[in-house]
């Protein structure tokens, strides 16, 4: 997992090392980080997937949420995450997420 590592926001990077490993993360650049944090936060809150493009790199992707289940007395959710990069590779990755105190939604310690 490639975490805070590669990306300017922690939050960001955390969501983002929940998915993906430094392999496909390191061919993100910021814009793309950005656009899959949204699409997870997205995704999680309204429980629908949500997909992107990056226009000017061709990276897109999608993030789908699953149903909510109660651990530990939090709120969390399983998810998949794809993304496609312009020269035909691609991950697919899952993630559960849980909310934090504050109804943010966090990458869960242990997947």
């Amino acid at each position: 997992m490639f975490g805070a590592a590669v990306a300017d926001d922690d939050a960001a990077g955390v969501v983002i090392g929940g998915f993906f490993g430094a392999g496909i993360g390191a061919a993100l650049n910021d814009c793309d980080r950005g656009q899959l944090h949204y699409a997870a936060s997205y995704s999680f809150t309204h429980g629908s997937p949500y997909y992107w493009h990056n226009p000017y790199t061709g990276v897109r992707g999608v993030v789908i949420a699953r149903d909510y289940y109660d651990y530990g007395g939090r709120r969390c959710r399983w998810g998949d995450a794809e993304i496609y990069m312009p020269d035909g590779s691609f991950v697919i990755d899952e993630v559960r997420m849980c909310r934090d105190r504050y109804g943010r939604w966090q990458v869960a310690h242990r997947q």
